[in-house]
C-alpha cells in the first residue's frame, strides 16, 4: 500500500463555503440599505451565516481528523452484514461515493469480491477516479472494482450478490419519487439465503412512510429476516448530530433474504 485511502467528507464544502461567503455578504449589505430593511437582510444574512457555521461543526465531526462520526457510521452499516469479517463470495455496495464501504469490506474480508456502484453526480465531491485510487491505495484493485450505474435500476440480473449494504444514499436517489422502490431494487439482486445492511433515513415518513410498514412490505417480498435499528441507538454523538436533518431519523435494517 503506498497510501491510506481517502474517502472525503459527505458534506459537500463547496456549499458550505457558498453559504459562509453569502451570509457574510449579505451582513455586509445592510450598510447601504435603508431602514427598516437593513435589520430583515442583516437577519437573512445572520440566518444564513450562522447555517454555514453549523455545518462547519458537522463537517469537523464528521471528519476523521475531528470526531470521526462518518467511520463510525460506515463500521455500523459494515458490521450489520452477518457474519462480517468472514464474508466470502461477492457483494454490491450501491451509491458508493468514494469508494468507502467497497473498500473497507475488501480490504477486511480477503475472500470477498466487491462491486461499488454510483453515478458520481457533478453536485457531489465524489468520483470514478477517486474509487479506483483508494482500491489501489488499500491493496483490493483485484477484489474490488466499480461501475456506473442508478440504484433505481441495477444492471444485474436477479440474485446475483451475496451481500449487498448501502450508506445514506437511497433518500437521494431522484429517479425514485418512492424510497421504497429502492429498497426493493437493492433486494432484488440479493441472492436467496444472502444478507443485506442499508443505512439510510428510514424513520422520515415523507421518504418511506412508516418504519413498521416498510419492514412489513419488505417481508411479503419474501425476505426471510429484516430488522430495524435507530442509528442515535447505536453510537454517542452530539446533541446537535442527533437532530432529524443529521442522525434523528436514520436507522439501519439489515437481515436476511
Amino acid at each position: 500500500m503506498s497510501a491510506e485511502p481517502d474517502f472525503g467528507n459527505w458534506l459537500r464544502l463547496h456549499r458550505v463555503a457558498a453559504l459562509l461567503s453569502s451570509g457574510l455578504l449579505l451582513t455586509i449589505a445592510t450598510l447601504a440599505v435603508p431602514a427598516p430593511w437593513n435589520w430583515v437582510v442583516a437577519s437573512a444574512g445572520l440566518t444564513i451565516f450562522v447555517t454555514g457555521l453549523f455545518l462547519v461543526f458537522v463537517y469537523y465531526q464528521f471528519h476523521d481528523r475531528g470526531g470521526a462520526m462518518q467511520r463510525k457510521l460506515w463500521r455500523l452499516t459494515l458490521e450489520h452484514l452477518h457474519g462480517y469479517r468472514q464474508l466470502t463470495g461477492d457483494a454490491l455496495d450501491i451509491g458508493t461515493g468514494n469508494g468507502s464501504l467497497a473498500v473497507l469490506s475488501a480490504m477486511e474480508n480477503p475472500d470477498l469480491r466487491v462491486i461499488g456502484i454510483d453515478l458520481w453526480a457533478p453536485q457531489w465531491e465524489y468520483s470514478l477516479d477517486d474509487c479506483r485510487r483508494n482500491a489501489q491505495r488499500a491493496g483490493v484493485t483485484r477484489r474490488c472494482t466499480f461501475q456506473r450505474a442508478s440504484a433505481h435500476a441495477l444492471p444485474y440480473l436477479d440474485e446475483t450478490f451475496d451481500y449487498v449494504m448501502s450508506h445514506f444514499v437511497f433518500h437521494e436517489v431522484q429517479a425514485a419519487p418512492n424510497k421504497r422502490t429502492v429498497v426493493e431494487e437493492a433486494l432484488r439482486v440479493l441472492r436467496k439465503g444472502g444478507y443485506f445492511s442499508f443505512h439510510d433515513m428510514f424513520f422520515d415518513a415523507r421518504l418511506y412512510g412508516d418504519a413498521s410498514a416498510l419492514l412489513e412490505a419488505l417481508r411479503a417480498l419474501g425476505v426471510e429476516r429484516v430488522q430495524l435499528v435507530e442509528t442515535r441507538q447505536l453510537t454517542a454523538a452530539s446533541p446537535l448530530l442527533r437532530s432529524k436533518r443529521i442522525l434523528g431519523n436514520c436507522a439501519i435494517v439489515w437481515g436476511k433474504k
